[in-house]
């Protein structure tokens, strides 16, 4: 984003707003989809069952980005979609794909979810498709 579109509001060059999207990209990749992770992939590439303590991590985690969606007024690290929320997007729309991880409890990621949907240039091509494969 610095070098190719340096003023987009996608990655906000006030400290501050960029100091939020940041923390959320690392909660994104240090949380999110790391405990996603741990639930999923050894019952996926392991032959595990899925276990209850790492789901409820998962979950514990999904609370937090539905509390940071209310928080923000609908997207995960501001008043307007940034990148962080095309990351956040990824991962939650392969948990949905996967069909194991039960995003109705969560209204407010499940509306952002739909408003990154529909909001996103391309969305179908560029993590539609890509989610649905990985959900397979």
């Amino acid at each position: 984003m610095n070098k190719y579109a340096p003023d987009n509001e996608l990655y906000p060059t006030d400290p501050q707003k960029r100091a939020r999207v940041d923390d959320l990209l690392f909660f994104d990749a240090c949380v999110l989809y790391d405990r996603f992770g741990q639930y999923v992939y050894p019952a996926a590439f392991g032959g595990e069952s899925l276990n209850e303590e790492k789901k409820q991590k998962l979950d514990d985690g999904l609370g937090f980005l539905d509390h940071y969606i209310k928080q923000n007024g609908g997207y995960v690290a501001g008043d307007k979609l940034t990148v962080a929320d095309l990351s956040c997007v990824a991962s939650v729309s392969s948990m949905k794909a996967t069909g194991v991880v039960d995003l109705s409890k969560f209204e407010n990621i499940t509306a952002w979810l739909a408003k990154c949907e529909s909001e996103v240039v391309a969305y179908e091509e560029a993590n539609g498709e890509g989610a649905k494969s990985f959900g397979g």
